[in-house]
C-alpha cells in the first residue's frame, strides 16, 4: 500500500479528527501519487487512509481512521450513511446529499434537485473517482440527469481544471423544486454554485412564517427571487428585487411567474450600493443577503467596515415595528463578531432591535464538531422600532 508520512506537528489534527490536512504537514511519502489511495502514517503509526492530493495547499484528504482500506468501499459506505441521514432530515424534492468533512467525504459536495444532481469536488482524489460516484447516485436516485459543475474559484487557485459536462444521463440543465409552498426553477449549468442556495432553506420558510397580509418587501441581493416569492405567497403585497446578475434576473422573473406573483413585483437589475442610494423609499421587511464580503482573512478588516455600511443603510430602510433579515455567508466573519457588528449598525442607525430568530444552514448541511468552516452562515431576523 502507498504510504504518506505526516510530520510529528500534524498530529494535533489528526488526533482533533480533522480530515484535511495541509501540504506543510506532509514529510514524505512512498509509493504515493496525487490522487491516488494511501496509508498516512505519524511515524511509525498507521492513523488512516486517504487521498494523497498535493494539490494547491491540500496534502491529504483522510477518509478512514482504519489502514489498508479499499477506496471504493469506503466511498459506497460513506455515501449510503450520507442518504440514510437525508431521508431523516431533508425528505424534500432538492436538499444537499453530501455536505464534504460532514459526510466524511473531504472534497465532495452533491446537491439533489428533483431529478438533477449536481456533483462538484475540490479533490484530485474524487476527480479520479467521479465514475464511482456517478454510478452510486444512478443506481440509488435514479435521476434523469448528473451533471459535473467543477467552475468554482477554489478549483482554479489550486491547479485544478475547471470543467462542466454532463456524468450521467441527459436532457436540459435545468430543474423545477418545492420549498414549501414556492416553486423555483434552478438552472445547474449556469447559476451559482450549484445552482441554488439551498443552505437558506430553513431561513426563508421561517421569513415566510413572519410575514403578514399587506407587507412590503425589499430584498436585496435577491438572486433567484427565494425570500420575495416566500414573502409574498405568505401574504405580502409587494416585494422590491435588486440583483446584479442578468441570469438571475430572468430567473427571478421566471419564479415569479410560476409562483402567480409577477404583477406584485418589481425587480431592479442593478448594483445594490447604487438602489440604496438613489430610494429614500422605507419598507416593512428588508432582506440583505450580500455575497460573502470577506473572501479571505487578509480581507476581514475592509469586509467588517463593508458589513456594517450596508446593515446601517438597510437598518435605516425598515419601518418602525418592520423586519430585518440580516445574512452572512462569510466564514471569517465569526457568530459572535457578527452579532456585535449588526447589533452597533442597527444602534448607529437610530433604532432598537428585538431578536426573533437566529439561524446557520439547513439541516441537510450536516457538521461535525470539528468542522466549523461548514458553519459559515448566519442569519438574524430582527424587529426594528
Amino acid at each position: 500500500m502507498p504510504a504518506v508520512y505526516l510530520k510529528e506537528g500534524a498530529r494535533r489534527l489528526v488526533e482533533s479528527g480533522l480530515l484535511t490536512i495541509y501540504s506543510k504537514w506532509v514529510d514524505y511519502t512512498v509509493g504515493a501519487v496525487r490522487g491516488g489511495f494511501a496509508d498516512i502514517y505519524l511515524g511509525e503509526e498507521c492513523v488512516g487512509s486517504g487521498f494523497y492530493e498535493d494539490i494547491g495547499a491540500v496534502g491529504v484528504r483522510i477518509l478512514s481512521g482504519e489502514c489498508g482500506a479499499d477506496p471504493r468501499d469506503l466511498i459506497h459506505e460513506a455515501l449510503d450513511r450520507a442518504l440514510r441521514l437525508r431521508r431523516l432530515l431533508a425528505p424534500w424534492d432538492s436538499y444537499r446529499l453530501v455536505n464534504a468533512e460532514g459526510d466524511r467525504l473531504p472534497g465532495l459536495i452533491i446537491d439533489v434537485y428533483s431529478d438533477v444532481v449536481v456533483v462538484q469536488t475540490s479533490s484530485l482524489g474524487f476527480d479520479r473517482h467521479l465514475d464511482l460516484v456517478a454510478d452510486w447516485i444512478e443506481d440509488r436516485l435514479e435521476p434523469r440527469l448528473v451533471y459535473l459543475k467543477n467552475d468554482q474559484r477554489s478549483r482554479r487557485e489550486a491547479g485544478l481544471p475547471v470543467e462542466r459536462r454532463v456524468l450521467r444521463g441527459g436532457g436540459p440543465t435545468e430543474a423545477r423544486i418545492l420549498e414549501g409552498r414556492a416553486k423555483f426553477w434552478v438552472d445547474v449549468e449556469r447559476g451559482q454554485k450549484t445552482g441554488f442556495f439551498l443552505d437558506q432553506r430553513i431561513n426563508r420558510l421561517k421569513l415566510g412564517e413572519l410575514v403578514w397580509s399587506g407587507a412590503r418587501i425589499l430584498d436585496l441581493y435577491s438572486y433567484t427571487g427565494g425570500f420575495a416569492v416566500h414573502a409574498l405567497l405568505a401574504g405580502a403585497e409587494e416585494a422590491v428585487l435588486v440583483e446584479e446578475s442578468p441570469l438571475a434576473v430572468k430567473m427571478a422573473e421566471r419564479n415569479l411567474v410560476v409562483n402567480g406573483v409577477r404583477d406584485q413585483a418589481t425587480i431592479h437589475a442593478g448594483r445594490v450600493e447604487d438602489f440604496l442610494r438613489k430610494t429614500g423609499e422605507n419598507y416593512d421587511i428588508v432582506v440583505a443577503d450580500p455575497p460573502a464580503l470577506i473572501p479571505g482573512r487578509e480581507h476581514k478588516g475592509a469586509g467588517m467596515k463593508a458589513y456594517r455600511r450596508l446593515y446601517e443603510a438597510v437598518a435605516r430602510r425598515v419601518k418602525p415595528g418592520g423586519l430585518l433579515l440580516a445574512s452572512s455567508c462569510s466564514y471569517f466573519l465569526r457568530p459572535e463578531e457578527f452579532l456585535q457588528l449588526i447589533g452597533e449598525a442597527v444602534r448607529s442607525a437610530g433604532r432598537e432591535a428585538t431578536i426573533l430568530w437566529m439561524h446557520g444552514a439547513s439541516p441537510d448541511h450536516v457538521s461535525r464538531p470539528q468542522d466549523d468552516f461548514l458553519r459559515y452562515l448566519k442569519v438574524i431576523i430582527m424587529r426594528l422600532d
